[in-house]
């Protein structure tokens, strides 16, 4: 722990590197987004900086480079080069097909880090070893995946390119490419698609798994690219990235609607016997800003994600200034999530969000555009989130659908249904209806080209979906009230209400698997058709005045719908239909009128009273101004072997 102030200032200070292979020396960062940041915020992001490496500095190198690589960058921050065997994993680890479709790619930056951060731990003759390794195999050095598939490969190709500038490389198809080569195919790539992220937004965005691993390898372009338009690129996209998370979190918990849910989130550390990895995407929350708590068990664990956090500790970048000065709380953000596409393509939104961020609470509602055939079985549509110390602080609803064969009482990750839509009345109120058929209107039976993966989750249920809405309230409440067709619960000032305006919740309750039972109240509601009523407020007063006034509030219900009126609104559930602009794709949005006029969603990918993303730039009004435009559209031709 001695050396790590010195090696962490190593980073941002211009590194020469050995001679025999020619490798370019790596600039100082051209691209950082704030120079000067106030005291106290470097004085909190240093601290944490130093648990990062605290927590994980003496764990050794794990087999699979997938995650080895972070392992050796920890211990090599705090330790320096330590024993010779860090070097030797490091070097070995360029002849183990990084950047294939499996794990192996997610090594790249690591060791791209390592070579340029870290070059008195390398002899000239390991370097020359990890260049043979490197250019001596094929690799998809232009290759897409998914998003962070993406940039984990073109960063860390781009920088390695530069790294051994002499060398000849061999793509997919065996086609050898000098370095210059490499490098301006893999610039003009991802221009394209930092075009396309300013214009749309990115389909990660909001994952609380991905979009940690969207982030980091930025940060290697920031600090070493020699071009500085790449930088400066890098950090402009590092920046969006940044600034969405924080307008669209609530005290580091990101709010729905999500797109690739693998993982619960968490309002506290985890404990060493937590069954799943960390939701890794909330980690940049609490590195740069503090929030949520998170703990050693939170980068290593039996199950885990890599340390993806050493990367946000060896980088000298920083988000703007403007960052820290978003408003905590107390504003509506609606956000756009663009479907999945490959650098410039066109896209078009398929998750839909309308969420209220208060001081003490958080009302997230969302609706999703989709394919029934492909990947659905990550998103999430609703949740509630109250200020709250405890671990789980959300509380969550369902459909079980996309993975229906785990039961009702699996709650895996499938936290949208198109069979449950929501809305969001007001600031202090939302309705989720829900309208669910006998059969599987997207079943092998009826529809071709469903994805084996996807449709073995649910091909149980294709003859009789289970019709069922629950909703699981986290025991960390203060007091939970229990009646008919009503659950009262409040924490601290916050005072919570679910009401079923069709029926009654399920009596008995129900018995839950013991994780469940440990961590939740669930209600449930056995129907086909069913309205839920949410409200909360956190102003105080009695919580018994609170239960009176939510009965009085609760909106009309006509059950045929379903459907709800409420004042001047007027919500009906809508059956997904075909979407006539998208071949393949189904919409799930509910009918919404206010004052008998149709409330359509919008395609702005970000709007919150102080941030927009729209037309291509990022604009922050107040209180602390700033602007970050994306680059014109590229104008030429991509080439064919890019498409």
């Amino acid at each position: 722990m001695k050396l790590l102030a010195a090696f962490c200032a190593l980073v941002g200070m211009t590194i020469m590197l050995h001679a025999e292979e020619n490798p370019a020396p790596a600039k100082k960062a051209t691209g950082k987004a704030s120079s000067s940041l106030p005291a106290d915020i470097e004085t909190a992001i240093a601290s944490r900086r130093r648990d990062i490496v605290k927590w994980t500095e003496a764990i050794p190198p794990r087999k699979s480079v997938k995650y080895g690589g972070y392992d050796v960058l920890a211990a090599t921050a705090g330790q320096n080069c330590g024993t010779p065997e860090r070097a030797t994993y490091m070097v070995e680890m360029a002849s183990h097909g990084l950047g294939s479709a499996g794990d192996e790619m997610f090594g790249l930056p690591a060791l791209v880090r390592y070579l340029y951060a870290f070059p008195q731990c390398l002899t000239d003759e390991q370097r020359q070893t990890i260049k043979q390794a490197l250019t001596s195999t094929r690799h998809d050095l232009f290759g897409h995946g998914t998003l962070n598939h993406m940039v984990l490969q073109s960063t860390s190709w781009y920088l390695l390119a530069q790294y051994f500038p002499d060398a000849q490389w061999q793509d997919a198809n065996g086609e050898r490419l000098a370095s210059p080569d490499v490098m301006a195919q893999i610039k003009d790539l991802l221009t394209r698609r930092h075009w396309r992220s300013f214009q749309s937004g990115m389909t990660e965005e909001l994952s609380p798994t991905y979009a940690s691993a969207d982030l980091y390898p930025l940060l290697n372009l920031v600090d070493f690219a020699r071009d500085k338009d790449v930088a400066h690129q890098a950090s402009d996209e590092a920046s969006l990235e940044i600034l969405i998370l924080k307008a669209d979190s609530f005290h580091g918990e990101l709010m729905p609607p999500l797109t690739r849910h693998n993982v619960d989130q968490s309002n506290a550390p985890l404990p060493k016997d937590w069954p799943t990895h960390a939701a890794v995407g909330q980690q940049p929350l609490w590195y740069y800003f503090g929030v949520p708590v998170i703990g050693s068990f939170d980068l290593f664990k039996p199950v885990t994600e890599p340390n993806f956090l050493i990367m946000l500790a060896l980088s000298s970048w920083r988000p703007p200034a403007a960052a820290w000065s978003l408003p905590q709380g107390n504003y509506a953000i609606a956000v756009a999530t663009p479907e999945f596409t490959k650098w410039d393509n066109p896209t078009f939104p398929i998750a839909y969000g309308d969420t209220w961020i208060g001081s003490d609470y958080a009302l997230a509602t969302g609706n999703f555009v989709f394919d029934p055939r492909r990947y659905n079985d990550h998103n999430q549509s609703f949740a509630l989130a109250f200020k709250s110390e405890a671990r789980r602080n959300l509380v969550e609803c369902q459909h079980p659908y996309w993975r229906s064969n785990a039961g009702e009482d699996g709650w895996t990750t499938d936290f949208w249904s198109p069979f449950l839509q929501t809305a969001r009345l007001d600031e202090t109120h939302a309705v989720l209806l829900a309208s669910i058929p006998q059969k599987d209107p997207w079943s092998r039976d009826t529809l071709s080209g469903i994805e084996d993966r996807f449709w073995t989750e649910r091909d149980q249920h294709k003859d009789n979906l289970i019709k069922l809405v629950q909703c699981r309230i986290p025991k960390a409440v203060d007091q939970l009230v229990l009646e008919d067709n009503w659950a009262f619960f409040r924490k601290g000032n916050v005072f919570m209400a679910l009401g079923s305006l069709g029926g009654n919740f399920d009596n008995p309750p129900p018995i839950l698997p013991p994780p469940l039972a440990r961590d939740f109240t669930i209600v449930k509601i056995h129907a086909p058709k069913a309205g839920l009523f949410i409200a909360v407020d956190d102003k105080g007063g009695s919580f018994q005045a609170f239960q009176d006034r939510a009965k009085k509030q609760a909106p009309h219900y006509d059950p045929d719908g379903p459907g709800i009126v409420y004042g001047e609104t007027k919500v009906r559930f809508t059956p997904p239909a075909p979407d006539p602009a998208h071949a393949g794709y189904w919409r799930a949005l509910p009918q919404v009128t206010r004052g008998g006029t149709p409330i359509s969603v919008s395609d702005i990918p970000v709007k919150t009273p102080f941030m927009t993303l729209a037309n291509g730039t990022l604009t922050i009004t107040d209180p602390q101004p700033l602007t970050i435009k994306g680059p014109p559209q590229p104008t030429s031709t991509r080439a064919a072997r890019f498409q």
